[in-house]
């Protein structure tokens, strides 16, 4: 019986320690945080990032999870592999490639919003003119409004990727 109460007492104690030393303390958060605004502010002012989109919400329908599309954004070039659900206007008799292209950027326009900055790139294919608005948020996250000519408008929501130090 003694042997039970010193296995538990001996476990509690494991337990406690490991879960104190996982804990984050307010400046290791706070300088965590701030790291994280500084690399989002670098991207954007050098104008090399990569989103992972994880949802898409279209202009009609409801809310959609969605795995392994990004966008990028190098070189003043932009690399869409996005999905499309949506009414096209006007589209080629094969469906097209939507937003799913890699093309030179006509405008890149970065401008602060409140803990963030907004981004509007402009770019034209073969097929469409774009306007890609990202909101890319101190923390990561980033909103995406795609507008184009020919299609209606669509809304992504994802992460902005960093390099793993």
């Amino acid at each position: 019986m003694k042997i039970r109460h010193i296995l538990l007492l001996c476990s509690l104690l494991v337990l406690g320690t490991a879960c104190g030393t996982l804990r984050e303390t307010r400046e290791e958060r706070a300088a965590r945080l701030q790291r994280q605004a500084t690399q989002v502010a670098e991207a954007v002012r050098e104008g090399n990032f990569l989103v992972s989109i994880d949802r898409m919400i279209p202009h009609t329908g409801a809310v959609r999870q969605v795995s392994q599309y990004s966008v990028k954004v190098e070189d003043n070039v932009i690399t869409s592999y996005l999905p499309y659900f949506g009414q096209a206007r006007k589209a080629s008799f094969n469906g097209g490639n939507a937003l799913d292209f890699k093309t030179e950027m006509n405008a890149y326009v970065v401008n602060p919003i409140k803990d963030g900055h907004r981004i509007q790139i402009q770019a034209n294919t073969k097929e469409d003119r774009f306007l890609y608005t990202f909101q890319i948020y101190d923390d990561g996250s980033v909103t995406l409004d795609v507008l184009s000519d020919n299609r209606d408008p669509i809304t992504y929501m994802g992460q902005l990727e960093f390099e793993r130090e």
